[in-house]
């Protein structure tokens, strides 16, 4: 891994994150310090530890850290992989670059108890250095505007400053202008207005040789991009909104500039897009696509890009759009379907019609760009004509699975009511509570995690259980491509048993 001798400042990610892909947030938040003439180190402490460890030791640590927040439940043989690995690489690191500043992104829930146990440790042996974390698991979930997690790290004295949400201009005042009182900084953030503004993404720091991109991203190193933050839509499950109440975009040739960048700095000609939705602004989507595409002829390079899509019908977005991103590099793209059922994905918001659906799929093949699509489970307004709906997707599309058009289905476990969401607000609404819950099992003080609803009979957990288990063996029969099967399954059979025991303690009739 490339680092300073001396810097201000050492912007760390830890575990757990996925491996094939360089941690971003450190990179883009190097890119706003470098800019603000502030030397920094940006160390992926996930990909040193991956490489130090081995895939054996590092399938233990994904499966002991993943939907895991509390270091109890943890395998003992993974806290002490932490408590000595990657403890001694963050050392390393700190000795090498011997920074004023630690920054630590912590980038979901899942990385939790690795942050506590680097901040239990550097602050014990470096008393002196100032802390600062920050990412989206600093909240329960994307859109959180609660803390807790962060606010327990200043009590226990780990950290001085935590970050809330958008980082780039909050680290720069926090760092560059001695400024603590700036949204976001230990306090509720503030949308930041103007993406252009931002400096490019400094990758300097990216070892390309520690990941294994020849088993991903077409072999190629892959740096992960942000054209947009907000969506356009606002989707009932989801909580994007709270984070980013308004869409914002760059446009499509400052988009463009930065693949050139990277490209002419670095030699990296593949990259995959953080945005909600790359196709939320048609016009920056466009512009982007025209752009790459000409500099591809000029310079004979060989783009690729992609990341998440919305499905529009021809009259928004039609072939020649398609066959223009095509041919500028864009050959993948995520797709939230959410449900085959046109009236489900009205119900949930997904504003799209059964057309929409089949003109992006249809022109997906057409021009040579695979997708994996995203189905969720569990909706209490779905009726079985809706269920048999994801089931007569798999024959409808088949062809699509079969040409590698559809790369994979992902399918999640059941809908759940995330703190922050519409649904959530309004979950009294749908449902009523199952089981007397445990209070330490609930998605939160109000919420219960099995229900019934009161808007179809005999929708509950084993019965949302069973059709997640049908469309899971159709796909297996029809030989469809699905993403982490095994484990999900896995999961809804854990809390179809911890259903079960609550309805027996309960002296309810089992199903």
């Amino acid at each position: 891994m490339l680092v300073q001798n001396k810097s201000q400042v050492l912007l760390l990610s830890v575990p757990l994150m996925e491996i094939k892909r360089p941690a971003p947030a450190i990179y883009h938040l190097k890119g706003q310090l470098t800019a603000g003439n502030v030397s920094c180190a940006a160390i992926d402490a996930n990909i040193l530890l991956y490489n130090a460890v081995g895939q054996e030791s590092w399938n233990k640590v994904q499966n002991g850290l993943n939907f895991e927040a509390e270091i109890k439940s943890v395998p003992l043989d993974v806290i002490k992989i932490l408590e000595t690995e990657l403890v001694d690489i963050v050392k390393t690191q700190i000795e090498q670059v011997d920074p004023d500043w630690i920054g630590i992104s912590v980038f979901s829930v899942n990385s939790r108890i690795a942050t506590t146990i680097i901040l239990q440790n550097i602050r014990h042996i470096y008393p002196d250095k100032k802390i600062v974390v920050g990412g989206m698991g600093l909240g329960v979930t994307i859109g959180s505007k609660e803390y807790e997690y962060a606010e327990e790290l200043q009590q226990q004295g780990l950290i001085d400053y935590y970050i809330a949400a958008e980082g780039e201009v909050a680290l720069v005042e926090l760092i560059c202008n001695d400024n603590p009182n700036y949204p976001g900084i230990n306090s509720t953030p503030k949308q930041i207005g103007d993406l252009e503004g931002l400096a490019f993404a400094d990758y300097t720091d990216c070892d390309h040789a520690l990941y294994p991109f020849k088993d991903y991203d077409y072999g190629r190193p892959v740096y992960v991009l942000t054209g947009s933050r907000g969506c356009v839509r606002r989707c009932d499950f989801c909580d994007v909104y709270r984070l980013w109440p308004k869409f914002k975009t760059r446009g499509g040739e400052h988009i463009a500039q930065e693949m050139i960048h990277h490209y002419e700095t670095r030699g990296v000609d593949n990259f995959y897009f953080s945005d909600s939705l790359v196709n939320g602004s048609m016009k920056a989507f466009r512009e982007t696509s025209e752009i790459i595409y000409k500099y591809k002829q000029d310079h004979n390079v060989d783009f690729i890009w992609g990341g998440q899509f919305i499905c529009r019908t021809n009259g928004q977005m039609g072939p020649e759009d398609y066959e223009l991103a095509r041919a500028s590099g864009m050959r993948n793209t995520g797709i939230g379907l959410e449900h085959a059922s046109e009236r489900m994905r009205m119900a949930m918001r997904k504003g799209f019609s059964d057309q929409a659906l089949e003109d992006t799929l249809r022109n997906h093949q057409t021009y040579g760009i695979n997708t994996m699509l995203n189905i969720l489970f569990g909706h209490p307004v779905e009726t079985l004509d809706d269920h048999h709906k994801n089931l007569e997707f798999l024959d409808n599309y088949q062809d699509l699975m079969d040409d590698g058009t559809i790369a994979s289905l992902n399918l999640q476990t059941y809908i759940a009511f995330l703190p922050g969401t519409d649904f959530a607000d309004k979950f009294e609404n749908y449902t009523v509570q199952d089981t007397n819950i445990p209070t330490e099992k609930t998605n939160n003080k109000k919420i219960p995690l099995f229900w019934k609803s009161k808007m179809v009979d005999t929708l509950d957990f084993p019965e949302i259980y069973r059709r997640r288990k049908e469309v899971s063996d159709a796909c297996a029969e029809k030989n469809w491509r699905t993403v982490n099967e095994r484990v999900f399954m896995q999961k809804m059979e854990t809390e179809l048993l911890l259903y079960n025991r609550w309805k027996a303690e309960s002296k309810i009739t089992l199903r």
